[in-house]
């Protein structure tokens, strides 16, 4: 063993052992000694250890990872904090006890994780008797209160931590010549731009033991001049426009590469300080042009089981909790470990329909479907699959939840181990068939491997917290997730590099492109601890304690890269949002030093649907057709969406061949913490329709006093609001219950004010055939007075009796309701129950004595007396049937598949679910381009379409 490479990251290991097997020319290799620190120092250990130079006894019982040394770390901080609150609890002047409440205001889990950095730090960078400092702040103080709390448990426990093993190493190989005989006889050093107290001084012990240490780091000043081949300097208006930029730049210089090279040995960098930021917008220009560069399929062109490698590679890993297949993992554990918790629905349909639940995934958005109907905004599991909508789930999905549900009933436990907690986790996913049916492409299934680990690794945590709750050990699992980073295997060469600064470190590429480059983001800005000492940091130049630190690092960093290829360009965006940016004085711009630096000329960018729009016929250009007609509902079949559709196809027609016909309007419901205004329409329908069932005829109301009125409509809410209960709080359940019990209180008091009536009809459903459709038509409520019907329609909205005159029909859902009826009508319109705006009733009638007077209700009598009126001299008859001719003729359009694009006005299509399909900015620019067209000289056969009406 005569060389070993030590490397700053795994990524430069994979890199420099990638390099000597292309340079060797040969296949199989013997692979060259590379590694980073860390794992060096456990091979030698190994090693010590099988040969006997290091006794096992001397090592402790379980050494912590970073997670539980934060673990402990958070325990003791927070056993701290309690002990000083109950010092004096009856004194607040106590210094301690102010102290105390003031730091109990953080987050106990982030001060615990700077106070264990805050370890590390000491531990590495500063003397040992740095506790013996005289300035010391109210932070120190508690740091070491809680340090001296962790360091006397790790030694009643033997157990070590990172920074109390690399002591211990050190020791042995320093002090003890322990594992002489493992060392050979040359290191090399890569990328690594500041040696940290530990490497230096595992430098001192190495070379006193005879071996030879080298380091492809230079060190650099404040006053060294960044040396300069090929650069350029690229100021972008904005982060698309850089993003745009490099992609281009990245494809043109992959092209020229392979002409030269063969494509194993291409190499190109793009590289920026706060990667993180750029990722969805690079990741997103460079597919588009490589698609249209012929590189590479677009993400939707994949071949499910044959995945195509990625020409690019994006260094940055996502954190474990965020991968989705890992979340639903998760979220199984949090959903049926606790089913008596009240879970938002949100959550649950986010479970229902992921790819990695169990089940036919057709039939799981149909049950999501049924489940939103019931507008639980919170909901328990076991109850939700009580209701209807579970008959939708898919037959295996149901009977693994009830499955679960027996066995969690059967081993209830409030508190459990650790040992215990997994051991019903890996139960658990089982049962609910984790991850899904569906088969695993390869990414996934290394997330699904990389979950598997964690819940190993785990499964291993010292036995720090004893006996917990399912929530507390799912917390901990959560935040074991997000700590850490999954990054999944490239597969194949991938040319172009994206990384972050220190990860290019020690390297060498064909071209690199710095991107990011502004004054607040390079250099960093400085994070020093706050419970470490700031003179100390300073004084002893501790990681991101000061700006002058930052600098000479940047400086550092910054000219190993210019050094790193013969072609380098560095770019920032001027501008984010409104604020402008300055470029980072680290490297030199044209501005600066103009002799070294040229300016990188920008490129012309072509998205993916531009050039799509230039493959058109330019010769012929565009020829516009209209047509309007959709496809025609054959006779006998069922209306879609009842009585709806024909309001629609008033208002629009292609908006209802769009909601309706092509199923735009049964999207998935929203499902809103309080009640939505659909859902409390529905519980005043339903609270009048069994007040009116038992209540009958006015004179049975008017016998009423108002307590039993109160309590009688108390009653059917109620019965109404008993579905909601687990899923809405208990204050805006009180709240809604109040407002309906108002509301109806106020309509009763103005139904007493009406001639006297009979209800004999509440929610009726009729079945009517029109122009060969079955419409199913359902009534709100039919009274009989003085032996005519009048029909009212209930309204939580805002309506009026005006759009039953206007033409074309404007209310034809309240027409068609003439068509149901077989009595002769007296009366038609709206019963308005507005919270804002209060009650009343908004009607024609045909004699004034149907119902009573007020402005609200128009009689047509006197409207038939009005000379020169729209309905003088016409009988009530008549009037009747011209709204059901009208309503008549808009079902013949839907039978016939009308869909023209014509509106009256703006408001009319508003709410329509498909607007995005009705395309109306591009309506209004050709209404507007055909207004102002030169009809004399105009091919009429290319005319666009005429569309009718006024815009607001």
């Amino acid at each position: 063993m005569q060389t070993i490479h030590i490397t700053a990251n795994s990524r430069l290991s994979a890199v420099i052992k990638e390099k000597a097997l292309l340079s060797s020319g040969n296949r199989v290799i013997e692979t060259p000694m590379v590694m980073t620190l860390g794992q060096w120092w456990q091979l030698w250990q190994t090693s010590a250890l099988l040969s006997g130079e290091l006794a096992a006894d001397v090592l402790p019982k379980k050494v912590l990872n970073a997670f539980e040394a934060q673990w402990l770390w958070e325990q003791l901080l927070q056993d701290v904090l309690d002990k000083r609150l109950q010092a004096d609890s009856n004194h607040s002047e106590n210094e301690d006890a102010i102290q105390a409440e003031s730091i109990a205001l953080l987050n106990i889990h982030t001060t615990a994780k700077q106070l264990y950095q805050a370890w590390l730090l000491c531990a590495e960078w500063l003397p040992e008797d740095w506790q013996n400092d005289s300035i010391i702040s109210d932070e120190t103080r508690l740091f070491k209160e809680v340090l001296q709390l962790y360091l006397k448990r790790l030694e009643t426990k033997d157990w070590q931590d990172d920074a109390l093993l690399s002591k211990q190493r050190l020791a042995w190989l320093f002090n003890d010549g322990i594992g002489k005989k493992q060392l050979p006889e040359r290191f090399c050093l890569h990328g690594f731009d500041d040696l940290s107290p530990n490497i230096k001084q595992w430098q001192t012990a190495v070379e006193a033991l005879g071996c030879v240490v080298e380091n492809d780091a230079k060190a650099v000043n404040e006053n060294v001049q960044l040396p300069v081949n090929s650069l350029s300097c690229y100021g972008a208006q904005d982060l698309f426009d850089e993003v745009q930029q490099v992609a281009n730049w990245a494809i043109q210089t992959l092209a020229n590469q392979l002409e030269n090279k063969p494509f194993e040995q291409v190499k190109i960098a793009i590289v920026a300080p706060n990667v993180a930021e750029y990722k969805a917008a690079l990741s997103q220009c460079l597919d588009e042009q490589l698609y249209l560069n012929g590189l590479a399929n677009l993400a939707s062109q994949t071949v499910k089981n044959n995945p195509q490698a990625k020409l690019y590679n994006l260094s940055l890993g996502e954190s474990l909790s965020d991968v989705p297949l890992i979340e639903n993992a998760w979220q199984t554990l949090n959903l049926f470990f606790q089913p008596d918790k009240s879970t938002p629905y949100q959550s649950w349909s986010q479970w229902l329909i992921s790819p990695y639940t169990l089940g036919d995934f057709s039939k799981r958005q149909q049950a999501d479907a049924q489940f939103r109907r019931l507008q639980w905004a919170n909901i328990h599991w076991p109850k939700l699959i009580e209701t209807s909508g579970a008959s939708s789930l898919p037959k295996p999905l149901a009977e693994a939840m009830q499955s679960w549900l027996r066995k969690s009933k059967e081993g209830n436990k409030s508190s459990v181990s650790l040992s215990e907690f997994i051991d019903q986790a890996w139960l658990l996913l089982e049962t609910l068939g984790w991850p899904g049916n569906r088969t695993l492409q390869s990414e996934e299934f290394q997330q699904k491997t990389a979950f598997e680990n964690a819940l190993i690794e785990f499964s291993k945590l010292a036995e720090i917290g004893g006996k917990q709750s399912h929530s507390k050990w799912l917390g901990l699992l959560k935040r074991y997730l997000t700590e850490l980073v999954h990054q999944p295997q490239s597969v194949g060469h991938q040319p172009i590099q994206i990384m972050g600064m220190l990860e290019a470190g020690g390297q060498a590429f064909d071209a690199l492109w710095i991107m990011g480059l502004t004054n607040e983001a390079w250099p960093r800005m400085p994070s020093p601890n706050p419970f470490v000492p700031m003179h100390l940091q300073r004084k002893f130049h501790l990681p991101r304690s000061d700006a002058s630190r930052e600098l000479i690092y940047a400086l550092q960093i910054s000219q190993r890269l210019v050094n790193s290829a013969e072609k380098v360009v560095w770019s920032y965006p001027k501008q984010t949002g409104e604020a402008t940016l300055l470029p980072s004085s680290i490297l030199p711009t044209e501005f600066t030093q103009p002799e070294n630096v040229k300016a990188y000329v920008a490129q012309p960018y072509q998205t993916l649907a531009e050039s799509l729009f230039e493959l058109r016929d330019s010769q012929n250009g565009l020829l516009w057709e209209e047509d309007f007609n959709g496809a025609e509902i054959p006779i006998g079949s069922q209306s879609p969406g009842g009585t709806g559709i024909l309001q629609a196809q008033s208002q629009c027609p292609l908006m209802a061949y769009v909601d309706y016909r092509l199923g735009a309007k049964y999207g998935l419901q929203q499902v809103e913490d309080s009640l939505q205004n659909t859902n409390q329409g529905t519980l005043i329908h339903e609270v009048l329709e069994h007040f009116w069932q038992e209540t009958k005829t006015q004179v049975a109301l008017l016998t009423l006093t108002e307590e039993q009125q109160v309590e009688r409509l108390k009653t059917h809410i109620s019965s109404a609001f008993e579905s909601l209960h687990d899923s809405l709080a208990k204050g805006i359940l009180a709240v809604e219950q109040a407002r309906v019990l108002e509301l109806c209180l106020q309509w009763l008091e103005l139904e007493k004010q009406r001639n006297s009536f009979s209800v004999l009809e509440t929610e009726k459903a009729h079945l009517i055939t029109l122009a060969g459709i079955d419409f199913k038509v359902i009534i709100d409520r039919v009274d009989q007075v003085e032996g005519q019907a009048v029909i009212l329609d209930y309204k939580t909205g805002k309506a009026s009796i005006n759009r039953l005159h206007e033409t074309p029909l404007a209310a034809p859902q309240l027409a068609v309701y003439l068509l149901a009826v077989t009595q002769d009508v007296g009366g038609i319109g709206y019963a308005l129950l507005h919270s804002d705006d209060g009650v009343k009733i908004s009607a024609i009638v045909e004699e004034e004595a149907v119902l009573y007077k007020n402005r609200s209700i128009q009689v047509f009598a006197k409207l038939a007396e009005k000379e020169g009126g729209d309905y003088f001299e016409t009988t009530w008859t008549d009037f009747l049937d011209s709204l059901k001719q009208q309503v008549i003729e808009l079902a013949e359009q839907i039978q016939q598949g009308q869909a023209q694009m014509v509106f009256n006005k703006l408001a009319d299509i508003e709410y329509a679910e498909g607007r995005l399909a009705l395309r109306v900015p591009e309506v209004l620019q050709q209404r507007k381009d055909y207004e102002n067209l030169d009809f004399e000289n105009l091919d009429s056969e290319n005319l666009l379409s005429d569309f009718a009406g006024e815009t607001e």
